[in-house]
């Protein structure tokens, strides 16, 4: 009974050893397998100022049109993208290929030695490329935000320009509408026929005109040279006068007779009447601001 209580005890031990050698290096492969995965060991900032995120914030396509700037940061060379963070993909062959060697007393030294275990950690080719990435993404943000601050003088004289340009075609906006006010109030009062009749009368005046100075050459009132300059351009201004009061007293004829009332025809905002209504085929005062409006450019500033 003695001898055998005495197997039992030494198996009991050797079964100990056994299971112990066996648990060590799998809890020290859990540590490092935690110490890998831990957020702190891969920083993936969010846009709050170092708040973590799961995902990278999602940045707008770089528009071709806009020039690239001038710096030569790794970033651009290599694989990784800026602005966008690389995914983290955790391999752990490399720790269990350094853990699968040593014994018992190496592995609990590890376990209770966490300088030696981050120095094991430190030294992964995973976590080395980590740092470098790390630092290739900060020297190119530190290449961006150099680059942004030396356009933001340009970008506010841009910003700047935009808004006196509003203004002043805010100003002339207000101008073509009262303009257009004022055009249909004038021709509210007066028919096409009317127009023809001041027209005609004012064709009939350089007419006359005309005449008189062909008269006053003609007695001898006047030089030859002096009664060229002023007869041909008189002349000329009373022909095309009468060729427009004979072209527009066709048109008026013809629409009476053959053709719909203006004022069934529309076209978009403009509102196009005949001589009874007495709008003119402009746009009307209500409707130049419609198709005008603009984004203020105050909210930007």
């Amino acid at each position: 009974m003695k001898g055998l209580s005495k197997f039992r005890l030494l198996f009991f031990k050797d079964g100990l050893f056994v299971i112990s050698a066996f648990i060590s290096p799998l809890i020290l492969l859990v540590y490092v397998f935690l110490r890998l995965s831990s957020p702190m060991s891969y920083m993936n900032y969010g846009p709050l100022y170092g708040g973590m995120c799961e995902n990278p914030p999602a940045l707008p396509p770089r528009n071709p049109n806009v020039p690239t700037p001038p710096y030569g940061s790794p970033a651009m060379s290599g694989n990784i993208i800026p602005g966008q963070a690389p995914r983290l993909v955790i391999n752990e062959s490399e720790a269990v290929a350094l853990l699968q060697h040593l014994d018992r007393d190496e592995l609990r030294a590890l376990l209770e030695n966490e300088n030696k275990l981050d120095e094991l950690v430190q030294d992964l080719m995973q976590v080395k490329n980590i740092q470098q990435d790390r630092e290739m993404m900060l020297a190119s943000n530190k290449s961006l935000a150099e680059y942004n601050l030396e356009i933001r003088p340009r970008f506010e004289e841009l910003k700047q320009t935009i808004a006196k340009n509003y203004a002043e075609i805010s100003q002339l906006k207000t101008k073509l509408a009262e303009d257009i006010g004022n055009l249909d109030v004038i021709l509210n009062n007066q028919s096409l026929e009317t127009i023809l009749a001041l027209i005609q009368a004012d064709a009939a005046t350089t007419e006359e005109e005309s005449e008189k100075l062909a008269d006053d050459f003609l007695d001898k009132k006047s030089e030859t040279e002096q009664f060229l300059e002023e007869y041909i351009p008189k002349r000329t201004e009373a022909h095309l006068k009468r060729v427009k009061t004979e072209k527009m007293s066709d048109l008026i004829q013809n629409r009476n007779l053959s053709t719909p009332p203006m004022s069934d025809l529309h076209h978009s905002s403009f509102h196009w009447k005949d001589s009874s209504s007495g709008h003119c085929p402009y746009p009307s005062a209500n409707s130049a601001g419609s198709f005008m409006r603009m984004p203020d450019p105050s909210h930007y500033m």
